[in-house]
């Protein structure tokens, strides 16, 4: 979270709806399913709130929550089991670590405000698209002599779990 303010605290009935949407997903490192996690809640909601209202609160998002075991599933593309293109990596991340990231992500809207106009990647409504609009447009009216333009390809960036 950016330095600042503290998050606020979040309800109780906020973090309720949070877990009881989780998915009955493949557990992570630690093995916590998330049957497991929806039984703490219901079996100790004050508690549970508690903890994630001091994560809130003092801006800490455990390591242990961060660290991630990592699967690769073939994809069945033809690609020859010798090429690294032709497998699916899947990290799959503790589910106490979703729940405070999806508590964190209503504190998205107050975050976006610092972010650029310019910016189109991750942005809602924004894209690779727009993008290019925007820079054929100022491109073509621009009343400058020169245009330059620097594109980077981060396609595989996301590929790969520390």
């Amino acid at each position: 979270m950016p330095s600042g303010r503290a998050a606020s605290p979040p309800a109780v009935g906020d973090l309720e709806v949070k877990v009881k949407a989780l998915p009955n997903t493949a557990p992570g490192l630690d093995g916590v399913s998330a049957r497991i996690v929806k039984n703490v809640w219901m079996a100790a909601p004050r508690e549970f709130h508690s903890l994630y209202a001091k994560c809130m609160v003092e801006r800490v998002f455990s390591k242990v929550w961060k660290d991630g075991r990592l699967i690769v599933i073939p994809k069945g593309n033809d690609k020859p089991l010798t090429d690294a293109k032709a497998y699916l990596p899947i990290t799959l991340l503790p589910v106490l670590g979703k729940v405070l990231e999806r508590l964190m992500l209503r504190c998205a809207p107050a975050i976006s405000r610092g972010i650029s106009e310019h910016q189109h990647g991750f942005s809602p409504g924004r894209s690779t698209v727009t993008a290019l609009r925007v820079m054929l447009s100022t491109a073509r009216y621009s009343r400058a002599c020169y245009v330059q333009t620097i594109f980077l390809d981060i396609s595989g960036a996301f590929d790969n779990a520390w």
